[in-house]
């Protein structure tokens, strides 16, 4: 089957791409709805990162968003939509999806519900290198914390702290550092013995990484950001089992599911 790019979504893909979405089956990460999916694949659109592959009458079986940077060898999917049993539809899009990346390590993140996409993964080699917690809060009244958020004055101590426990993380110290600005990072202890690092936007935030010593340092992280935050969605997708999971879920987040990334490295 034809895997074509798509450089102006029609309507139609935007409704089937809504209706995957929709469902916990059929969805992908990053969890977007509405307007936002939207302009999200509207965006991946203009810059040649949507795929698509369509049914006889030309109506939309299967469609692909991603972005890649080569200059650090990293792609990823920011959404891949097909029906539940769908299996080949879904294999034909990550196949055309590795082919304009080659060289990138090729990352595709999914609900850990959606058994058809993650069938195409472990049949075209990828393995799963990450399985989380989804949770969520809408914010609320947080309790006083001793945690503070790092500025320039801090943030080399911080760093250090970053690169003992996030170095196999995206998001490593020195990425982190070029574009500290758009970080919000907050931290206990000094020297810091646990912390945490979020990203805000429009309507809310997501936290990219917690660690903590202990449930109550991972408590106070977590107050102080929410706190400073003052409302609004802010996401988290937390290793099971982890302090950060358990003062999550202790400062009224809720599970929503779990994710799963699945990765590859092409050469």
């Amino acid at each position: 089957m034809d895997v074509l790019r798509e450089y102006s979504p029609s309507a139609e893909l935007l409704s089937f791409a809504l209706e995957c979405a929709s469902v916990r089956k059929t969805c992908s990460y990053p969890l977007l709805s509405g307007a936002e999916l939207e302009a999200e694949i509207a965006l991946r659109a203009k810059e040649g990162g949507l795929l698509r592959i369509a049914e006889a009458d030309g109506r939309t079986r299967g469609a692909l968003a991603f972005f890649s940077m080569t200059e650090d060898g990293y792609a990823q999917t920011t959404g891949i939509f097909v029906r539940e049993g769908d299996v080949p539809s879904a294999r034909a899009l990550i196949e055309g999806f590795a082919a304009l990346c080659p060289g990138c390590e090729l990352t595709v993140g999914l609900a850990g519900e959606n058994e058809t996409v993650s069938a195409a993964l472990e049949e075209l080699g990828f393995a799963i290198c990450e399985r989380c917690s989804h949770l969520e809060s809408r914010g609320g009244t947080c309790a006083a914390s001793s945690a503070e958020r790092i500025g320039r004055e801090r943030l080399g101590e911080y760093l250090k702290f970053h690169k003992e426990h996030f170095s196999d993380c995206y998001w490593n110290a020195a990425r982190l550092e070029a574009c500290f600005e758009n970080w919000r990072v907050y931290a206990a202890g000094r020297p810091v013995h646990s912390g945490l690092f979020l990203r805000k936007y429009e309507g809310g935030a997501e936290i990219f990484g917690l660690a903590a010593r202990d449930v109550p340092s991972a408590r106070d992280l977590i107050s102080t950001a929410l706190a400073a935050l003052k409302g609004g969605k802010v996401t988290y997708l937390s290793d099971a089992g982890s302090a950060g999971e358990a003062a999550a879920l202790d400062a009224g987040f809720e599970r929503l599911g779990e994710y799963v990334c699945w990765s590859r490295e092409d050469v």
